[in-house]
């Protein structure tokens, strides 16, 4: 970063390397200038200036502080995944509606046929396929997102019907039979 030729911009700044992919962390976007067109180099910025203004960068540092403890879990890993695909898909969606979705779809198709995306956080790290589905798919309705509430009623109720067995019913309500008895002897005394 200190040996880099740097842009200082309102909001970033931008570090100039060569033969690298475009990603950003916290304040800076890293990006191969040779690389890339004005228009393409236009929206790739605007791109990782909205994760930089969203802070994934410290979701993603703290996502890697947390592997150091849940090294073991093995759901982690998944979750990690999943939390950088909305990062991807939520900042493509607020990008394509400044550019426009086909316009935004055909960029991100040329960039990843004309050049194999490496591997790490970057602009090209979710498969395209998936990045350019979720930019033409509808918003969920609130219908649709209120299925989650009719479901966790059901299945609290089913949780607490299958933890208990009917041998722990019926111990308990021996016991509390045998108690009522003793209640009744001491009340009798």
């Amino acid at each position: 970063i200190v040996k880099s030729n740097k842009t200082f911009e309102r909001g970033f700044t931008s570090i100039h390397l060569v033969g690298k992919q475009v990603f950003s962390f916290f304040h800076f976007v890293f990006l191969d200038y040779n690389r890339y067109n004005n228009y393409e180099k236009q929206i790739l910025i605007k791109h990782e200036k909205i994760h930089i203004q969203q802070w994934h960068s410290l979701d993603l540092l703290c996502l890697e502080i947390l592997q150091i403890l849940f090294w073991f879990y093995p759901l982690y890993h998944f979750y990690k995944k999943l939390l950088q695909q909305e990062h991807e898909y939520f900042v493509d969606t607020i990008t394509s509606k400044d550019v426009g979705q086909p316009q935004y779809a055909q960029m991100l198709f040329s960039l990843a046929t004309q050049r194999p995306p490496l591997v790490g956080h970057a602009f090209a790290y979710i498969p395209i396929k998936h990045r350019i589905f979720k930019l033409f798919q509808k918003p969920s309705t609130p219908m649709e997102k209120s299925r989650f509430f009719v479901v966790l009623p059901v299945m609290l109720s089913l949780f607490l019907v299958f933890s208990c067995s009917f041998d722990e019913l019926e111990e308990m309500t021996s016991n509390a039979t045998s108690l009522g008895n003793k209640v009744s002897n001491v009340q009798a005394y």
